[in-house]
């Protein structure tokens, strides 16, 4: 079996700072989507201290790529990992399973399996997996309000979530 690399190579290391400035902005967007759109009230301050979180360390990352500094796989498995963390937690605050932005959590899988290897892929598609699960299993009091009022909505949603551990599980494989 091979030896994973010591270091992200060049391309994968800007892969990885290209897709995390993304992540920034679908977490920003989860936020938007759950104010603007789905009426959801949230908490500013959380919202805010977790988007900056997620740029400060790629600002962080993008200075390690300026200077052309090796950034471990583990390091970067790490950060993906909070990113998924930082998405769970924004969607739950702005809107839960009904936010469009949750399917960035397949963006976090694809960016796992491309840049890193196969092990820090099946963690990252086990977090996104659990991450959106999550949002059905503790839902918010509007949530569960809308759900028991429209069933057929509910169904929908948590037929979406299969269809995307489905995809993910194929992603990763």
């Amino acid at each position: 079996m091979p030896t994973p690399p010591s270091r992200l190579d060049d391309v994968s290391f800007q892969w990885l700072v290209t897709a995390r400035w993304t992540g920034v902005l679908a977490q920003t967007g989860a936020v938007v989507a759950g104010v603007q759109g789905l009426s959801h009230p949230v908490s500013f301050s959380v919202a805010v201290s977790v988007v900056l979180a997620s740029a400060l360390s790629n600002v962080w990352l993008s200075w390690r790529l300026s200077r052309r500094d090796a950034v471990p796989p583990t390091q970067a498995g790490f950060l993906i990992a909070a990113d998924v963390a930082a998405l769970s937690w924004l969607l739950h605050d702005a809107g839960g399973f009904l936010n469009p932005a949750s399917i960035f959590f397949l963006v976090y899988i694809v960016l796992a399996a491309l840049v890193l290897d196969r092990m820090w892929a099946w963690i990252v598609t086990a977090l996104s997996i659990a991450g959106y699960g999550l949002l059905f299993l503790a839902p918010t009091d509007a949530l569960a309000l809308a759900g028991s009022m429209h069933p057929e909505i509910g169904m929908h949603v948590r037929g979406m979530w299969l269809a995307f551990a489905a995809t993910s599980l194929i992603v990763a494989v």
